[in-house]
């Protein structure tokens, strides 16, 4: 009965094992598709961007989608990402924000509940909010339907969407420096 017990326990094991290495080496992403309360929903994936003065950021809005189940943005998709600044005392700065790609004409950009309508027209929003903090997070939407002549344009432009690209650089000046 013991050699019966040992054998039924291999064989779970090697089952067990089996069916490990099938997923590990299997193409898709099995885990993606399961989501049990949550637990396995994008772990890790913050969407953070630190800005610094040597270095310019560019920032993929479409990475930053919030669910990344089919991997295709389109109307009706949401997502958001945080953007880390810590600015060096006795200095003054500046956000600058330039659009390296034509944006979606219904994407918005949500912060504070507020929606603005390009990422350009929050770059004062931003320099004014980091006085305060070290991190913002910016939320987007791309409206599903605004009316139906925007209607049109949205369809073209979820057919062709492959990117929406901006860069964030923050220029950083010596307030001592500045006072001379």
């Amino acid at each position: 009965m013991k050699n019966i017990m040992k054998y039924i326990l291999i064989l779970i094991i090697l089952v067990i094992i089996f069916i490990i290495l099938n997923f590990y080496k299997s193409n898709k992403i099995i885990f993606e598709d399961i989501m049990i309360l949550g637990l396995w929903n994008d772990i890790g994936a913050k969407n953070e961007y630190e800005i610094s003065s040597q270095k310019t950021v560019k920032i993929d809005i479409f990475t930053t989608i919030n669910n990344k189940m089919y991997k295709k943005i389109a109307p009706g998709c949401k997502g958001c990402f945080v953007i880390k600044f810590k600015r060096p005392s006795n200095t003054n700065y500046s956000i600058k924000i330039k659009e390296k790609t034509s944006k979606p004409q219904n994407l918005v950009f949500i912060l504070e509940n507020k929606k603005y309508n390009s990422i350009k027209e929050m770059e004062n929003i931003i320099n004014e909010k980091f006085v305060n903090t070290d991190e913002i997070t910016i939320n987007w939407e791309w409206e599903y339907y605004v009316n139906d002549i925007q209607d049109i344009q949205d369809t073209i432009e979820g057919e062709n969407a492959q990117s929406y690209l901006f860069e964030i650089k923050a220029i950083i000046e010596d307030a001592e420096r500045i006072g001379k």
